[in-house]
């Protein structure tokens, strides 16, 4: 196997879709698109956008978005905080 397609698969893992304010609706190398960074706002305009002009796109929010909020750590909606 070539080294260039090594480095092509690892250093871009993912293609941009659009941008949203700070936030960008990418499509990860498994086919599924996520929505990284970002505020409720770019959130709001990214659902927005899809709906009219990319109705077959479901994504999903980054992870990191849940795991930090305003420096305090949040749990995901449905998990018990103890």
């Amino acid at each position: 196997m070539r080294t260039h397609h090594i480095c092509t698969k690892i250093i871009n893992p993912r293609k941009i879709i659009n941008r949203f304010g700070n936030a960008l609706l990418v499509q990860l190398t498994n086919g599924k698109y996520e929505l990284v960074e970002g505020s409720d706002d770019d959130y709001t305009a990214a659902k927005e956008w899809v709906s009219l002009f990319a109705h077959e796109i479901v994504f999903s929010r980054s992870v990191k978005r849940w795991q930090r909020s305003d420096n305090s750590f949040v749990t995901r909606p449905g998990q018990l905080k103890r």
